[in-house]
């Protein structure tokens, strides 16, 4: 994609990302183990949605690396950014933070006593409370936020637009805090359970 930067922040539509990639040339490279390989076509996905890479998947308009290189960044259960997507995914907005001088809240979820869900009920009822978790806590926090699954049951979230006066990122990240809890503490019913 073009490095140029422009004042529209919007993601491009799967028909432009597509467009974008298929006119790009074959680019040279070196991974840090030494092998060289050929680059295809990229894509800049931070904030797509599965949906979104499962319609340029249909849509033929896409190539199948491309799919397969979007697909590797989204937890495939959750489908929510992975560990790596949210990593890099923070790593940019820590650093657009910085420049911005502003303020960025991070919170880490640790789902205490999973693993007796899935020794119990079995690993669909894991799977099925997992799912919940990531719909619900997507569902509640604000659009401009990040949720990833970092592993098993570890989620996190950060919110980089928050208000720079005194005091008040504080009392949106406890805000944001306290709103998540309420919504985590909620009963999960899964298999009449």
């Amino acid at each position: 994609m073009s490095q140029e930067t422009t004042a529209d922040t919007r993601h491009p539509t799967p028909s432009e990302a597509s467009r974008t990639l298929l006119e790009e040339q074959p680019i040279r490279r070196l991974r840090r183990d030494g092998v060289d390989y050929t680059l295809i076509g990229t894509a800049h996905v931070s904030r797509a949605s599965a949906d979104a890479v499962r319609e340029l998947a249909a849509s033929g308009e896409f190539n199948a690396i491309a799919v397969e290189l979007c697909q590797a960044r989204y937890d495939a259960l959750t489908k929510i950014p992975n560990r790596m997507q949210f990593q890099h995914m923070l790593q940019q907005a820590i650093a657009r933070t910085r420049r911005a001088e502003g303020g960025i809240a991070l919170l880490y979820l640790d789902m205490d006593q999973f693993k007796e869900i899935n020794d119990t009920f079995g690993h669909a009822a894991g799977d099925r409370t997992l799912e919940i978790l990531s719909e619900r806590l997507t569902r509640i926090v604000p659009k401009e936020a990040v949720v990833g699954r970092l592993a098993g049951d570890e989620f996190a979230l950060f919110i980089e637009e928050l208000h720079p006066q005194a005091g008040e990122e504080r009392t949106q990240a406890v805000d944001l805090a306290r709103l998540v809890l309420t919504e985590v503490g909620k009963p999960f019913y899964v298999q009449q359970h």
